[in-house]
Parts: structure tokens; sequence; C-alpha cells
């Protein structure tokens, strides 16, 4: 099971490339020239999430494929996979970003390469930077507010718990 950790500040060059820092590389079972990633845009705050090729497989058999899906997955289906693109690591371990994609989310220069449990996190270096200290200020509510949805009850409003 993957389980990425950390954060590494890198700069994606003029060629759109983006080098797999080492200290993710090393959680790979294998990690080669070819090894396959898929690049998903993601809307809130402007990311790139990738996941390497068995784990993206893994989590999109979930839809199920079938012939007559929901309204819902089926819109699922259709924007998730359409803006996702497979891309292949160098023999140096760098991946080529989608160029549409780098613009759309206004990605360039400087970035951070986050490690997120099943997948890294490409964030704008600025953006990551000025939103950090305050993410980590509301890990502890984060935490109390996920315990209790899987408790089944509802945090106290007084206590947090």
């Amino acid at each position: 099971m993957l389980l990425f950790t950390g954060q590494a500040e890198i700069a994606i060059d003029d060629k759109q490339r983006l080098s797999i820092p080492a200290k993710f590389r090393s959680q790979l079972p294998v990690a080669e020239a070819g090894m396959s990633w898929f690049s998903v845009p993601w809307p809130t705050n402007s990311i790139i999430r990738l996941y390497p090729e068995d784990e993206f497989r893994r989590l999109t058999a979930r839809f199920g494929g079938s012939i007559a899906p929901t309204e819902d997955e089926a819109e699922l289906e259709t924007t998730l996979l359409s803006v996702s693109e497979q891309v292949s690591m160098d023999k140096n371990y760098r991946v080529r970003l989608p160029a549409w994609q780098l613009e759309e989310l206004g990605l360039s220069g400087d970035v951070m390469v986050l490690g997120v449990r099943n997948r890294l996190e490409v964030w704008s270096r600025d953006v990551w930077n000025q939103s950090r200290r305050e993410r980590f200020g509301r890990l502890q509510q984060l935490v109390e507010r996920i315990d209790a949805r899987q408790r089944g009850g509802a945090p106290n409003a007084t206590t947090g718990s």
C-alpha cells in the first residue's frame, strides 16, 4: 500500500517536466523509466494530482463500468476521465505534465510536491506556503470532526468533540 508523506520544493521546467523527488520515488514498489502516472487536474486550490498507474486504475475501477450508469456516475466518469492524462516517467524520473493542465491551473515554475497517501499533489509554491500555516492550525478540529462522523455523532459545539 502506498504511503506518500512530506513535501518537496521543485520547479517545472520550460518543457513542462516535473522531476519526481527521490523521497517519493523510494515509496514506489518499482520506479523505472517508462513507469506511468495519471495527471489529474483538480479545481480546488488549482492543483494536479499525480497517481501511479496501478493506484489510478484501482480507484477508477470503483466506478463499476456499467452500461447504464446513473446520471451522476456518467457525469463523474466523463468529467474526471476526460481531463486525466497518462504520463510516463523518463530515465531521469521526470514526467511531462500536460501543457493544457498547467495553463488551466496557472501552474509553472516553482511548485511544491506534496505526498498525500496514495498520490502526489503539485501546488503553486506561493499558494501552498500561504495556506500551510492556516491548514496546520485547523488540523485538530478537522481530526475531531472526522472522528465524530466515523462514530456517527456530531461534534460538540463547545469542545469540538
